[in-house]
């Protein structure tokens, strides 16, 4: 289950997105098309903007662009987020 739900999208899909998103950026993804690039709807922008700026202060990075293997570093930040939580809460169901 849980692997199911952190391949929706899965680290695949979002380092494909990242390489068309940043064809012509010679390999950085602007601060504006993180959410895009990781699969959240373009109602989640502002969501997305805060998160990038939390992840990136988190690793004190600086600038609005990061490279392939910092949106990787995000990604799995992200990943491990979700699989906390979803695993804390299937335990608060079976308790």
């Amino acid at each position: 289950e849980t692997q199911r739900l952190l391949s929706e999208p899965g680290w695949h899909e979002v380092e494909k997105q990242f390489d068309v998103l940043t064809a012509s950026t010679d390999g950085w993804l602007h601060h504006s098309l993180f959410g895009k690039c990781i699969g959240m709807s373009k109602e989640s922008e502002a969501f997305a903007g805060v998160l990038f700026d939390s992840l990136a202060r988190r690793r004190d990075i600086h600038g609005d662009s990061i490279n392939k293997a910092q949106l990787k570093d995000f990604w799995d930040q992200i990943s491990d987020q979700i699989s906390q939580t979803y695993s804390s809460r299937l335990k608060n169901m079976q308790l």
